[in-house]
């Protein structure tokens, strides 16, 4: 059973017992109470009869007695038999002899009058009316002919109750004076003498004192309630105290973490079973020692200062430490250790848990381990990228350089064709390097976004007029629509968005035969504050169990589309971690050769329209353009003629050097208005070369040299290096003519307004 229900039931119980024995008193005493009043008005009812019976007597003795003759008092008429009833005194004055029935009659009027108490003299044999018994008496008489000698009972009912009291009147032998004529004998029952007391008085004083009582009796029995409550209450709070501290050592004793208690010197006084498990020492072994020396060897050292401090100062400490057991095996565990006070505010123990985290803390280190094989893996295959990238690029650029020289001279069809094929099939394998290094930095994590203010109208107007020329070539129609409410200018990164525009328009084109792919602009019905951008075309479309697949990396819509189409199915999974990455999302929708759509949105950003890049269109126009002379570092030859060639019928000379060594003493010993630094390079690389010639520039008060970067590596981290090192731009091969052509107008623009 419960304690709570057992003490429940002990109090009700005391209750019960104790309810009883109040209420048993309280009835014992009225009961006393009652008898006691019953028996006090028995007393005065006694005490009347006995005094109207000395009264009696005492007029029997002397033969009545003679009294003057008034209205009230006059000659007896039953009496008239004697001689000498009435007698006159030597005065004159008339006096009638009373007899005993007479003269106590009055008596006991007066009495009633003055007291209350009625007295009454009555008989079978009445000679005066008034002596007439009632119903009551009549039957007490008649008792008393049998032999009762007195007659008690109560009439009536509440305050408005008598007590009638009776007894025989015998026949005496100055009785038979005036009674000898109805024949009585000496020792006959001749009447009798009876009492008649009001009991409302003795009533009154008996309800105050059952009142009296009660009110004792209830403020006892609440005193005891109280007292009872109090007791239960505080047998119920040590009960639950109890039962807590009962609870609480059954937790810790069979709690799964080990528990261990230590005086402020680290002396153990108490351990649960489970620190017996796991260090392998049993409790008698550890009662008295400092953890240091029971498996806490790292932990509880006298050494450890920052964790002693925090404790001897009133704070927790938390930590995992690296512990042996008793037979020597390594473990660790999950530390909290906290002070604990006493009312006075004074560490007097600590209490430490301890919770065993060897598998969890295996299993952490195994994946950090795998976690730093798998970035170790990323970071090898990123090299190994941007390696292949670098000796890909390099060939490539001479290989597309000379196909777009060779597209701008004078070739028959045939030579046309041929040069056209080369320029197309060179753009397509830089577009798959591309797209593989890109994918690599997202996957690596190491894709920077830019922050830049741009107009979406003119990102969607330029990927819309760079590819309108493929889709003229294939006779598609290509349209823009743009929502004139789209703000003039957000913050981005514009290049990635013209990333995905152009990848989604180049699909658009390549998988379209005929009718056309429109562009549009527009605000997202779907979410509030953010633009869309959609690309419908008429073509081939994509199955509904393909449509989520396309965007996978290296899946197609259909088994043969690289065969038919070409690509490296990398574009849309590019174009999906990129709009990921910048906020918003895509999909599509399409139906088998009815067309697809492409969307995808971005979160508007709002930027001053000021602050916006003005567009080709609105640019100044540009002054006549300066002739430079630029030095050439670059250990390819084939890279040396295409640069050469790029620079024909240009204002430009180009004066070339073979590695970083020679660069940095052509520096020294000329004057170069640009300098154009490959990265990569025997016996001094670029970034060396650079770092030599800013210290020498330094040292002598030159005015810095622009440093162009030129590598085949496509890495941001490699364009990082180089604007560390000195470089003033970066730029990745292939480079074509027109984009080398406009770095050089803006060198020159540079270099003319500052001289």
């Amino acid at each position: 059973m419960q304690p709570s229900i057992s003490l429940y039931l002990r109090g009700l119980l005391i209750t019960v017992c104790f309810t009883g024995v109040v209420a048993a008193s309280l009835l014992h005493n009225i009961r006393d109470e009652r008898k006691q009043t019953l028996n006090l008005a028995i007393n005065t009812a006694r005490a009347h009869f006995f005094k109207d019976l000395a009264f009696r007597q005492w007029a029997t003795r002397h033969g009545g007695i003679y009294v003057p003759v008034d209205e009230r008092t006059t000659p007896n008429p039953h009496l008239a038999h004697l001689p000498e009833r009435d007698i006159t005194t030597p005065s004159g004055k008339p006096l009638t002899l009373m007899n005993p029935a007479y003269m106590v009659r009055q008596l006991m009027s007066e009495y009633s009058d003055l007291y209350g108490v009625q007295g009454r003299i009555t008989s079978l044999k009445y000679l005066h009316p008034g002596n007439a018994p009632d119903a009551w008496e009549e039957q007490a008489l008649r008792r008393f002919e049998t032999g009762a000698e007195e007659i008690m009972e109560v009439v009536g009912e509440g305050l408005d109750a008598h007590l009638r009291l009776m007894r025989p009147m015998m026949t005496q032998e100055g009785c038979l004076k005036c009674h000898g004529h109805q024949g009585y004998k000496v020792g006959d029952v001749r009447g009798g003498i009876g009492v008649r007391v009001p009991l409302r008085t003795f009533l009154e004083g008996q309800a105050h004192s059952v009142h009296n009582l009660k009110m004792a009796h209830g403020l006892f029995w609440s005193i005891g309630m109280v007292l009872l409550l109090s007791y239960l209450r505080a047998t119920h709070r040590q009960q639950r105290q109890e039962q807590h501290l009962r609870q609480l050592s059954m937790a810790v004793e069979q709690s799964p973490v080990a528990v261990v208690i230590t005086d402020p010197s680290g002396t153990i006084h108490y351990v649960n079973p489970s620190f017996s498990r796991m260090t392998g020492y049993d409790r008698h072994e550890l009662l008295g020692l400092n953890p240091g020396r029971a498996g806490a060897e790292s932990l509880f050292k006298a050494g450890d200062g920052e964790m002693w401090q925090r404790l001897l100062a009133g704070r927790k400490w938390r930590g995992e430490s690296l512990e042996r057991r008793k037979n020597g095996e390594s473990y660790w565990q999950n530390v909290l250790i906290s002070p604990m006070h006493d009312h006075a505010g004074r560490v007097i123990h600590f209490l430490a848990i301890l919770e065993e985290i060897t598998a969890s803390k295996e299993a952490e280190i195994a994946l950090i381990q795998a976690k730093e094989q798998a970035e170790a893996a990323t970071h090898a295959k990123g090299e190994f990228l941007a390696a292949m990238s670098h000796e890909i690029r390099t060939p490539m650029n001479v290989v597309l350089g000379m196909s777009e020289m060779l597209l701008e001279t004078n070739l028959d069809q045939t030579q046309l064709r041929f040069a056209q094929v080369m320029n197309h099939s060179s753009k397509t394998l830089l577009t798959v390097i591309n797209d593989i290094l890109d994918f690599s930095r997202i996957e690596e994590g190491r894709l920077v976004l830019a922050e830049v203010v741009y107009s979406p109208g003119q990102v969607v107007a330029e990927a819309t007029q760079l590819m309108r020329l493929a889709a003229e070539e294939r006779g598609l129609r290509m349209e823009e629509t743009v929502d004139p409410t789209i703000p003039a200018t957000m913050l981005g990164d514009d290049g990635r968005v013209r990333q995905v525009l152009i990848n989604l328009l180049g699909n658009a084109i390549k998988f379209t035969q005929e009718g056309g792919v429109d562009v549009r602009l527009a605000w997202d019905p779907d979410q509030k504050g953010c633009v869309r951008f959609s690309v419908s075309d008429t073509g081939i479309g994509i199955a509904d169990g393909q449509q989520e697949l396309i965007f996978e990396r290296f899946i197609q819509g259909e088994a043969g589309i690289t065969r038919r189409f070409g690509g490296t199915g990398l574009g849309l999974t590019i174009s999906r971690r990129l709009v990921e990455m910048m906020g918003g999302r895509i999909w599509v929708e399409s139906r088998p050769e009815q067309g697809s759509t492409f969307h995808f949105t971005l979160p508007v950003r709002q930027a001053a329209a000021e602050e916006a890049r003005p567009s080709p269109e609105a640019a100044a126009p540009q002054p006549k353009e300066r002739a430079l002379k630029i030095l050439l570092a670059e250990d390819v030859e084939e890279n040396r003629i295409l640069f050469e060639a790029y620079l024909m019928h240009t204002p430009h000379t180009v004066v070339t050097a073979a590695d970083g060594l020679e660069a940095v003493e052509r520096i020294a010993a000329e004057p170069f208005d640009l300098v154009v630094m490959d990265v990569q390079m025997p016996r001094m690389d670029g970034h060396a070369a650079t770092r030599r010639i800013r210290a020498w520039e330094k040292e002598t008060g030159r005015a810095p040299v622009p440093i162009i970067a030129l590598s085949a590596h496509a890495l941001e981290r490699e364009r990082s290096l180089s604007l560390e090192a000195g470089c003033d731009r970066y730029l990745t091969k292939p480079i074509n003519r027109k984009t080398l052509l406009a770095v050089l107008r803006e060198v020159a623009e540079c270099r003319q307004a500052a001289s």
